[in-house]
């Protein structure tokens, strides 16, 4: 990190991470290098921003647990009344089939009879069958540790298997927070959310010369996912040589 200029950062870690013996960088550039190894060790990664300065620092999380209290958001679909109060004027929830279960297996010739494998089976599956499985050697994994490895594996397959998409003109929706939904219509989804994806859109036409607009405008189109679970990055491909 400190090598691209990342010089404030900080680890919001639930379990161990332990050091590798070596790790090979190839083909890849050091971000999706570092995005690599954070989708195996079960990481992701947001911007946390000062209050009242311009200062960044980039955070490295393994849990939705350690993330800032939620804060409540109103869903209010009419969007041509003039509100005071910040609030969600669309949220579409979706769900699709995604695998089910995970199988990691590997082997070293110091232990022959190390059975060297885990399985992990997926939550929250009511609305698919569950007979996709992920069978994944090498795992690179050691010891017990490939126990957690097909934890993050999971999570990281399932990471949009049930997603939310809405849009608000509140800029506090980014990744890093969770929201609590409240007075949507559909009961089910006044809950909490994990925020995942966040993309700002803003105008204000009247600070340009000779041109006239209605006024400072701002959308953020974001998703969210159901905050009883931890969104994990998905498992990516290792460069071959």
């Amino acid at each position: 990190l400190k090598e691209n200029g990342v010089t404030e950062w900080s680890p919001l870690f639930s379990e161990p991470h332990p050091s590798r013996e070596f790790c090979v960088q190839y083909g890849e550039t050091d971000y999706d290098f570092l995005c690599r190894m954070a989708a195996e060790e079960g990481i992701f990664f947001y911007e946390e921003h000062a209050q009242k300065s311009t200062d960044q620092s980039l955070v490295l999380c393994d849990t939705v647990r350690y993330l800032p209290e939620s804060f409540e958001i109103p869903w209010n679909p009419n969007t041509r009344t003039e509100v005071s109060t910040l609030c969600i004027s669309q949220f579409l929830y979706s769900a699709q089939i995604r695998p089910s279960s995970v199988v990691t297996k590997d082997y070293t010739f110091k232990r022959p009879g190390w059975a060297g494998r885990f399985d992990q089976e997926g939550q929250h599956q009511d609305y698919q069958r569950t007979q996709y499985e992920v069978y994944d050697y090498p795992g690179r994994f050691k010891g017990a540790h490939g126990q957690n490895f097909a934890c993050w594996q999971m999570d990281g397959w399932r990471n949009n298997a049930e997603v939310a998409r809405g849009t608000s003109r509140s800029p506090e929706i980014w990744p890093g927070r969770r929201i609590a939904l409240t007075g949507h219509p559909q009961a089910n989804l006044n809950r909490e959310w994990q925020v995942v994806a966040s993309e700002l859109h803003g105008e204000q036409p009247q600070a340009v010369p000779g041109r006239r607009g209605s006024g400072t405008t701002l959308n953020n189109h974001f998703a969210v996912i159901p905050a009883d679970r931890t969104w994990r990055p998905q498992p990516l491909l290792k460069p071959l040589v």
